[in-house]
C-alpha cells in the first residue's frame, strides 16, 4: 500500500516484527519477566506513560527548574558546535520532549540538523519527530522502530546520507532507568567514534540521605498513573489484572538500586501466541517494571571505563536527575 503524500516515513527493524515480537513474548511470560519495551509498543501505552511523565518524571512538565538544568546543558553544547552539521540520534527518544529543547538550541546557534527518533513505539518515534521539526523547521527528521537490546549495526543507518564533516550527537534520555546501564554505555561505545557527543541522563538517589533514599522515590512509581499505565498490557491481552493487583518492590541492596512492579497471578491464565498455547500458573510471580536509581559517580565511572571524556556534568533541582555531556575519546 502506498503511503499518503507527505505522509511520514517509519522504518522498522527486524527485531520489531509482529511473529519476532510474539516470540520475546512468549519467553519473557515464561521467565516471568517482562521487558520494558512491551509497555511502549502501541498509541495507548504511549499516551499513558506521557500522562505518567508529565506528574511524576523529576523533569516533567511541573518541574520547571528541573527542565532548566537540561536547558542549560543545551545552551552550552549549542554554543560548541555553533554552524556545524549535526545529527541528533535519540535512543529512546519517547515524546521527544528533551530532544525538542536540545534542536531548538542548536537550531538558535545557526546549526544545520538532522534527527532520528529510535523508540520501540511507533507513536513516540511520530511524536519525538514532530516535536523535535516543530522546534527547529528546518531539521530533517528520520524515524527508526527498534529494539536497544537488538539493534546491531545503527552505525550504518545513522551514515545514510551523511556528509563527512556531519557531527553525531547521541542522546540516550529515560533510557538508563528501564535498561543494563553497563550495556548500553558499552554499545554506544562501540557503535560511536572519536569526537561523537553523548547526553545520557539518570535517575538518582543517595542511601545516606532520607529524603532522597529509595523508599522517598516510590510515589514517582506507585501512582494511580503508573498503574494504570503498566496494566494496559495485561488489558491488551484479555487478561483480567487491575491496576490495584500490582506490588511494587525496593531493592536497596542491588547496584545499581532499583524499584520494581510485580504481579502475583490469582489464577492459571492461558495464552496463545504463534499457534503455540501455554499456561502462567496462579500463584506465579511475573515482574512487570523496573527502574533503576544511581549515585552520580556510578555512571560516570561506566562512561570514562567505555572511553567517554566528561564535558560536563549538571544536577538537576533536588538533586532528582543528572546529565552527562560526554564525547568520545
Amino acid at each position: 500500500m502506498r503511503e499518503p503524500a507527505g505522509w511520514p516515513t517509519v522504518t522498522f527493524h527486524p527485531s520489531q516484527h509482529p511473529e519476532r515480537l510474539a516470540d520475546e513474548l512468549a519467553r519473557a511470560l515464561k521467565l516471568r519477566k517482562l521487558p520494558a519495551k512491551f509497555h511502549f509498543l502501541t498509541p495507548q501505552q504511549a499516551r499513558r506513560w506521557l500522562a505518567v511523565h508529565a506528574a511524576h518524571a523529576p523533569s516533567g512538565g511541573a518541574l520547571a527548574a528541573t527542565t532548566a538544568a537540561y536547558r542549560e546543558v543545551f545552551q552550552d553544547l549549542a554554543r560548541q558546535l555553533r554552524n556545524l552539521r549535526v545529527q541528533i540520534v535519540s535512543l529512546g527518544c519517547g515524546g521527544g520532549q528533551k530532544d525538542a529543547l536540545l534542536a531548538g538550541a542548536l537550531h538558535r546557534e545557526g546549526c544545520a540538523l538532522r534527527y532520528l527518533a529510535v523508540d520501540a513505539g511507533q507513536a513516540f518515534v511520530l511524536m519525538a519527530a514532530d516535536a523535535v521539526t516543530n522546534a527547529a523547521p528546518p531539521c530533517v527528521a528520520r524515524r527508526l522502530v527498534a529494539d536497544l537490546d537488538k539493534f546491531d549495526g545503527l552505525r550504518g543507518f545513522i551514515e545514510q546520507d551523511s556528509k563527512p564533516d556531519e557531527v553525531q550527537l547521541y542522546c540516550a534520555f529515560g533510557v538508563t532507568p528501564n535498561t543494563d546501564a553497563n550495556r548500553l554505555i558499552e554499545w554506544l561505545a562501540r557503535e560511536s567514534v572519536s569526537d561523537d557527543h553523548l547526553l545520557i541522563n539518570a535517575n538518582l538517589y543517595d542511601p545516606d540521605d532520607p529524603e532522597h533514599d529509595l523508599p522517598a522515590t516510590l510515589t514517582q512509581y506507585d501512582n494511580a498513573e503508573t498503574r494504570r499505565w503498566l496494566a494496559t498490557f495485561f488489558a491488551d491481552l484479555d487478561w483480567p489484572v487491575l491496576p490495584d493487583h500490582l506490588v511494587f518492590c525496593l531493592h536497596e541492596q542491588e547496584s545499581p538500586a532499583r524499584i520494581s512492579a510485580n504481579l502475583i497471578l490469582q489464577e492459571t491464565h492461558s495464552i496463545t501466541i504463534n499457534s503455540e498455547t501455554f499456561e502462567v500458573p496462579g500463584g506465579a510471580c511475573l515482574e512487570v517494571f523496573l527502574s533503576n536509581r544511581f549515585r552520580p559517580t556510578d555512571l560516570t565511572a561506566m562512561l570514562a571505563r567505555s572511553g567517554f571524556g566528561c564535558c560536563r556534568v549538571q544536577e538537576t533541582a533536588k538533586s532528582a536527575e543528572v546529565v552527562w555531556h560526554v564525547r568520545r575519546i
